[in-house]
């Protein structure tokens, strides 16, 4: 089998399928600033297309086999299935083809310390918490996520020997990595189109667990069950090295928050850094984060574990205390001229978007205003194994309404459907997005709080508005 990394240096041609991804992005830039020649495709234009564009990258709109000219190997990215015809076409001519996750693996292998945040939930915000951190520290580290951080994008490329990665478990991409440090939010039921059942999750993040090097830090959060027995079940495994850090409220955790303060959502805490037991520093300082929510606590623990040792935990509470949060989580987009706040957020799981409207309620506090929804599920998978919980917490917004589900990746299925999920939450439904706009105009009034939430395009609701 190819080595990726024969591919991956100056002078050799990469074809990337699926160039207009976040990750693949990225790579195209990492690659073309390596002296690697950098082609792709994707399925249309967008911003990120045109800037490869402006830098030099040649992208075909649309999916054909010419379109590999004279590559060496094939990247794809995760929606590129082998059925595609530039898969098949590689193939044909005996071209290795990668996944994406290679790529990133491969790289990792060339930086000291590789930080790889996973978790169903909250691994966005806390890849971006340890990003800012460790440029606020001067560390110039090289960092991938899956959002965009403000002032600098979905990724970066640093010259140091440090590598932040957003680690996705969705077809087990997140075992191709090779992480110094592996930081688990929390294991819970998603993703079902690939994974047979919780166990199943259990076991791959058990075994990205095991990537670690002896030497290496397993960061779990001890306020989730999923996390938790991963943290007990490897520490109690005699032939498992790497330290075991736990992170999170719990009273026992090794860096947790105590003395909780809260002012309209937004969180304040001492933050502890308790190192009797793992022969690590220790120390108190306060942290006043800016962003509502929260479960927000809980990512910027799991980033100062990250990074603890590394970086001073007086450096650590000074940077989170300063955090952005990346874009579409309870993100601020506008106030309409009613009076009304829009907000964006891409929560597209019932855990996720709970603690979405809780942040709201928490930044109503105080007011008359209510919170308003306009939802748009992803993928019938996802809507069909998760409904009873879609539908519970569908129920907590004063008024919200359902867009169409958006496939994705998926076919239709006709057993379900945003009408029916609507029916179980008693809400209402939107066929377009001008017609959930307008669903929008006539329910809001002064002092609400609308919030367009899921992965797909709810948000151009708000633009609409």
């Amino acid at each position: 089998m190819s080595d990726i990394r024969e591919y991956i240096a100056a002078g050799r041609r990469v074809f990337i399928s699926g160039i207009g991804g976040v990750s693949t992005s990225a790579l195209a830039d990492l690659f073309r600033l390596r002296g690697i020649e950098v082609s792709g495709s994707d399925r249309s234009d967008s911003e990120v297309v045109e800037r490869l564009r402006s830098v030099g990258v040649r992208v075909c709109i649309g999916h054909a086999a010419e379109n590999l000219a004279d590559a060496e190997c094939v990247v794809r990215s995760a929606a590129i299935h082998d059925s595609n015809v530039e898969i098949v076409e590689a193939r044909r001519r005996g071209l290795p083809v990668f996944e994406r996750a290679d790529a990133w693996g491969a790289i990792m292998l060339e930086h000291r310390h590789a930080i790889c945040v996973s978790g169903t939930h909250g691994k966005t915000t806390t890849t971006t918490f340890a990003a800012q951190t460790a440029m606020d520290a001067g560390l110039d580290p090289t960092i991938t996520v899956g959002g965009a951080i403000p002032g600098i994008g979905t990724h970066r490329v640093g010259s140091s020997d440090l590598i932040i990665a957003e680690a996705c478990e969705y077809c087990n991409s997140f075992l191709r990595f090779n992480p110094t440090t592996a930081v688990v939010m929390n294991i819970e039921e998603d993703h079902l189109d690939f994974f047979k059942d919780l166990d199943d999750i259990k076991r791959s993040f058990e075994r990205f667990a095991r990537l670690l090097p002896d030497d290496g830090r397993l960061c779990c959060c001890a306020d989730e069950q999923g996390s938790r027995e991963l943290a007990e079940k490897l520490s109690a495994d005699a032939g498992y090295k790497p330290q075991v850090i736990l992170f999170g409220e719990d009273g026992g955790a090794d860096v947790r928050a105590e003395n909780l303060s809260e002012t309209r959502g937004r969180y304040s805490f001492d933050l502890i850094f308790d190192g009797a037991r793992l022969s690590l520093p220790s120390a108190r300082t306060r942290v006043e984060l800016k962003l509502c929510g929260r479960h927000n606590v809980v990512d910027a623990l799991g980033a100062a574990a990250s990074l603890w040792g590394v970086v001073e935990p007086e450096r650590i509470a000074q940077s989170l205390s300063v955090a952005k949060g990346p874009a579409r989580r309870f993100e601020y987009k506008r106030t309409l001229s009613m009076g009304v706040d829009v907000y964006d957020d891409y929560a597209h799981h019932p855990h996720e978007m709970a603690a979405c409207f809780s942040a709201a309620r928490q930044a109503l506090e105080g007011t008359d205003g209510r919170l308003i929804v306009v939802f748009q599920p992803h993928t019938y998978s996802r809507v069909r194994t998760l409904f009873d919980g879609f539908a519970e917490v569908l129920r907590e917004p004063d008024a919200a309404c359902l867009l169409p589900i958006y496939a994705a990746r998926e076919q239709p299925d006709p057993e379900i459907s945003s009408e029916r999920l609507a029916a179980a939450a008693g809400i209402d439904c939107a066929e377009t997005f001008e017609d959930a706009a307008d669903w929008a105009r006539n329910t809001l009034r002064p002092g609400d709080i609308l919030v367009t939430v899921g992965a797909g395009e709810a948000y151009k609701v708000g633009d609409l508005l």
